[in-house]
């Protein structure tokens, strides 16, 4: 752990103040369900490209990245290209069947096409999958913190649980994404500009090829099925995620969300590779460090004075907005799948305060499970929490957005089962030559067709009758 000097620390306090303040003050401004979360509907195409690609500048396409590259190179490239595959295809596919429909979650487009059993299975495994992805923020948080402080794991996870509640307790979606922008801004420029700096410091990599395994400039360093496997569960994650729903809703018009999330997915590419130039750096020159630790140290090594301490904050702002995104999407489903459904004629005030409850209780839940014991790789629990949404809810929500009354809602229940299943029995369970993503999306294609073929009999045999 570095010692922070005075003017760090004072760069620290007033960059978390900043957007604290951000995050507090947008609560003036919620006075609907639709603003607290999808900013009510009135975001440009900047405001979209910030906010889309702010949901994974933090834990995953930043502090995750450098730390698979610092392990295995190249590797930490396939969470910000799935990013890109996502987003793009989000705003040019789905954006404006998503927006049309006018339902705000996946879990209410499978209620409306295969019914009320269906949405409940979708409600339950999904909250499993954005709540596994919430984790690996946390720890995010904590390598930051305890490279920063000279404090225990715990006392990281309560001030990241924290920093959480003040980005989004009061502001919802809307202030969560003022900060989105605010911090993507900084952090890009911060990160492109150290991508040049290692640039210039190894002779254009020259260096760094001398110093680094070869196997880190692999174009599949873990493997080609490892890392296509990764790059897969992030893309068709991201685009069944609570949060890029929200997004897509919170655009005014189709053109500046189809716009924005194209933006939003080159930014995230520049991120990613930027980051990797990182990891790889500091494998180069500090060898000994925690590889988890890899940025925020490389933050500590080469900047100083009030621009590090600031820099360092909005890092840790940053993994901070990505746990919002998935306390907020948990906080979503369960207004819109549960509790609208079991109180119909709550008013804005009523569920404003229960979105506000789950948002308290979420990270503090998190901070006893951080805190049992288990293990810390941030990007392997990320490309975990999108594999399982993948097999959970993509299907079922492209089947309700694009071929309505084509798949038999009990094949279309079983598929949200099935698929997860076996992702999760090929990944600890089955030793089977299919990497886990592929294979529980297999058994979801296969029973979703089962489900068309289903569907196609009953219909045939309603017009013979």
């Amino acid at each position: 752990m570095n010692k922070l000097d005075t003017m760090q620390l004072v760069g620290i306090f007033l960059t978390i103040v900043m957007f604290s303040t951000i995050g507090l003050w947008s609560g003036k401004l919620i006075k609907t369900k639709s603003d607290y979360y999808v900013g009510g509907q009135r975001f440009g195409t900047l405001s979209i490209a910030g906010t889309a690609a702010g949901l994974y500048i933090g834990g995953g396409a930043v502090i995750g990245a450098a730390q698979l590259a610092f392990n295995h190179g190249f590797s930490g490239m396939y969470f910000s290209i799935g990013c890109l595959i996502a987003l793009t295809a989000s705003g040019l596919v789905f954006s404006k069947a998503i927006r049309h429909s006018g339902l705000q979650t996946v879990q209410e487009m499978v209620n409306t096409e295969f019914g009320k059993k269906a949405a409940l299975l979708a409600t339950v495994l999904g909250l499993l999958a954005f709540y596994i992805n919430c984790i690996t923020q946390f720890f995010s948080g904590i390598s930051l913190i305890t490279s920063l402080f000279p404090v225990s794991a715990f006392t990281a996870s309560m001030a990241t649980a924290i920093l959480i509640l003040l980005c989004v307790y009061m502001g919802g979606f809307l202030g969560m994404s003022l900060i989105n922008v605010v911090k993507s801004v900084i952090l890009m420029g911060t990160i492109v500009a150290s991508a040049v700096y290692i640039l210039y410091a190894t002779d254009g990599l020259r260096l760094m090829v001398d110093a680094v395994p070869a196997t880190h400039f692999s174009l599949f360093p873990r493997g080609m099925g490892t890392d296509l496997n990764n790059c897969a569960s992030a893309a068709l994650g991201i685009i069944a995620t609570q949060t890029t729903i929200q997004v897509i809703f919170s655009a005014k018009d189709d053109r500046s969300c189809r716009n924005g999330m194209v933006i939003g997915g080159g930014l995230l590419i520049i991120v990613g590779a930027c980051c990797v130039l990182i990891g790889m750096y500091m494998r180069m020159i500090a060898p000994e460090t925690d590889s988890l630790q890899a940025f925020p140290q490389f933050i500590l090594m080469h900047t100083n004075g009030f621009v590090s301490g600031a820099i360092l904050a909005t890092t840790l702002i940053a993994v901070a907005t990505a746990g919002v995104s998935q306390v907020l999407a948990i906080a979503s489903i369960l207004l819109n799948n549960v509790y609208s459904p079991m109180r119909p004629n709550a008013t804005t005030k009523q569920q404003l305060r229960f979105s506000r409850n789950v948002i308290l209780a979420v990270p503090f839940i998190t901070v006893a499970i951080i805190n049992s014991g288990i293990d810390n790789k941030v990007l392997d629990y990320n490309f975990l929490s999108m594999g399982l949404r993948c097999a959970v809810l993509l299907l079922p929500m492209c089947a309700a957005l694009f071929f309505p009354g084509k798949v038999s809602s009990r094949f279309a229940m079983a598929s949200i089962v099935l698929g997860p299943t076996a992702l999760l029995l090929s990944k600890y369970v089955i030793d089977i030559p299919i990497e886990p993503l592929f294979f529980g999306l297999i058994v979801t294609i296969i029973v979703m067709l089962l489900g068309v073929l289903d569907k196609n009999a009953q219909t045939k045999k309603s017009a013979d009758l």
